[in-house]
């Protein structure tokens, strides 16, 4: 019976104390308390991977493709929460027409990329050293090579945007390209991410994407 008597009035004490306005403000402020924390310290998140609307793609006569490739990384995890992208690829697939062995392609990050305006820059101009590199401009931008596969970090809450230059790793490859779905995954070290499959078209009702280089819109 004592036991009983205490536990009634620890109950009765309890529901006192919570019908108490001060007391809601209370339990309100020690919620938000906790979700702060997971928010800044605790929450895990994602690495999405935002796929551009556009593709730059060379093709070689001598067999093999080579992406331009401008995506943009999200970390949805806690401000505190930091992930180092160590390695990026990207598999093609669905390849229209698909005139090669491989029902996917693979490609590897090899350099990151930087755009420079034309007017006034210098070092862009044609000389028989740079003449390589024209096929792979942005319209009026130069493309210079920014890095090497350096690791980088995203903190958590924050996007950064990557242009990447990805060469195919087998040399097999067909001498156009109508149309295919690209994937690209980044590995940290949480874990490996995805990007959504996106369809990119490289037509119009008169042309597709020969040999040298041109751009693919997503479908």
């Amino acid at each position: 019976m004592k036991n009983s008597q205490t536990n009634g009035d620890e109950s009765g004490g309890f529901l006192r104390w919570i019908r108490q306005p001060p007391s809601w403000l209370s339990v309100i402020a020690l919620t938000l308390s906790l979700l702060t924390a997971y928010q800044v310290s605790l929450k895990p998140g994602q690495l999405q991977i935002i796929m551009p609307d556009k593709v730059g793609v060379a093709l070689s006569k001598y067999g093999y493709a080579q992406l331009l490739l401008p995506v943009t990384f999200t970390n949805t995890g806690a401000t505190q929460n930091i992930k180092h992208v160590t390695h990026i690829s990207a598999t093609m697939r669905r390849i229209d027409p698909h005139l090669i062995p491989d029902n996917e392609v693979a490609f590897h990050w090899r350099f990151e990329l930087k755009t420079k305006s034309r007017s006034g820059c210098a070092c862009c101009e044609a000389t028989e050293e740079r003449k390589s590199e024209k096929s792979m401009s942005l319209l009026n931008d130069a493309v210079e090579v920014e890095s090497r596969t350096f690791p980088f970090a995203v903190d958590g809450g924050k996007s950064i945007g990557k242009l990447l230059d990805m060469p195919q790793e087998k040399w097999a490859f067909q001498a156009h390209l109508n149309s295919f779905e690209l994937v690209v995954y980044a590995r940290t070290s949480s874990g490996v991410f995805s990007s959504q499959p996106v369809r990119y078209v490289c037509t119009d009702e008169s042309r597709d994407l020969k040999p040298d280089f041109g751009y693919c819109d997503q479908e």
